[in-house]
Formats: structure tokens, sequence, C-alpha cells
């Protein structure tokens, strides 16, 4: 069993309002499909929410302070759109 690779991001959270009481920051997986979702599992607990792929509505989920974990692929890659206009330079 290979627990292949996966690349975290952890959301900049310097522009971030200060809550009056801690709030637990939300892990995100996405793209996990087999073996390496345990994996992840055991080095980051149970996700928060699960997103099949990075787009642009799992990218909306995602607020300072939280954790984001991909199965593969950089963390720093360009969340897919759904309209192919979008996706067209400009």
């Amino acid at each position: 069993m290979d627990g292949g690779s996966w690349s975290v991001w952890s959301v900049d959270q310097t522009d971030a309002p200060k809550p009056d009481h801690a709030i637990k920051p939300a892990v995100h997986f996405v793209g996990f499909r087999d073996d390496r979702y345990w994996n992840a599992v055991r080095i980051w607990g149970e996700p928060s929410f699960v997103h099949e792929t990075w787009d642009i509505y799992a990218k909306d989920e995602v607020a300072a302070g939280d954790v984001v974990v991909f199965a593969t692929g950089e963390w720093d890659r360009k969340a897919k759109s759904f309209s192919k206009k979008s996706d067209q330079p400009s």
C-alpha cells in the first residue's frame, strides 16, 4: 500500500478578524479516492469537509485558518471553473 504524496495548504490568517473565542480550523480533503484517504486521516484526523475536486465551490468553502489537504497535485494550483469563458486568458 503506497501512501502516495499529498500537499497541504494553510490559509493565511493575517487579514482574518479575531473572534472573541477560539474557533477550530476546518480540515478539507480534496481528491481522495483510495487508501490515501485513511493515511491522511491518521495524520490530520477526520476531515470537516471532503471535496471531490478543487473547484471554485470547494475554494469558496475554505475560510481563513482552514487547512486544505490535497490527495495529488500542488497546493497552489488554480481552482477549476465550470465556465469555459472564465478559463480563457483575458
